[in-house]
């Protein structure tokens, strides 16, 4: 039966902007929670008090910590879409260019401690949280993978740009990002190492 007792709200009501405003402040906290803590001494409890909120306020907007950790590793890898930058390329040329930039625009985002850090927290998560891996993949070098596609979609046939999508962002990566993923070296230290990646993998892609 229909509630007719119920409260309608309207688009522009104030609370939406403050229910979107404290999600992301319990979202935010608890990126630095787990972080700090790690996902198994991570607590609902923590994130509440580090977002300066009650535990039911996180609840409310979260039920329970996988979720809240998913919507973390979500969160970080949202960046890689960038769904309004890039077209697709009208000449190999012109895609050369934007592959080199994108790739730099990964390398940048997926190298930043907090996302390394994260990564390899994922990593150690995967065998408790079954999915975890999908989630991981489909948010970040899925999506990633998907734009360098929409690049050279004009190119190539569609499952032939799919493949040279996948080898660009792989070869750009290269052994510089897995070094700093088992803490050989800093991002800093490899940054000519990933220059050269990317520009070598854009050449190789559009081969």
């Amino acid at each position: 039966m229909k509630n007719e007792n119920r409260r309608i709200w309207s688009a522009d009501d104030k609370r939406f902007a403050r229910m979107a405003e404290k999600k992301l402040q319990i979202l935010q906290a608890a990126q630095r929670v787990f972080l700090r803590n790690g996902y198994e001494r991570a607590s609902m409890d923590a994130i509440a008090l580090e977002a300066g909120v009650g535990k039911m306020t996180v609840y409310r907007q979260y039920t329970d910590k996988h979720t809240l950790f998913i919507a973390c590793m979500n969160d970080q890898c949202r960046e890689m879409l960038v769904p309004d930058r890039y077209e697709s390329a009208a000449s190999l040329d012109e895609a050369e260019s934007m592959l080199i930039d994108y790739g730099h625009i990964v390398v940048d985002l997926i190298t930043r401690r907090d996302i390394v850090m994260l990564f390899r927290m994922m990593i150690g998560e995967i065998n408790r949280f079954n999915g975890l891996g999908d989630v991981f993949y489909r948010g970040g070098p899925g999506q990633a993978i998907s734009v360098i596609e929409r690049i050279l979609g004009k190119l190539f046939p569609p499952e032939e740009a799919r493949l040279r999508a996948g080898a660009f962002f792989w070869a750009a990566l290269g052994d510089a990002y897995e070094r700093v993923i088992l803490d050989v070296v800093s991002a800093d230290e490899v940054q000519g190492s990933f220059s050269d990646q990317i520009e070598l993998a854009a050449k190789i892609a559009l081969r």
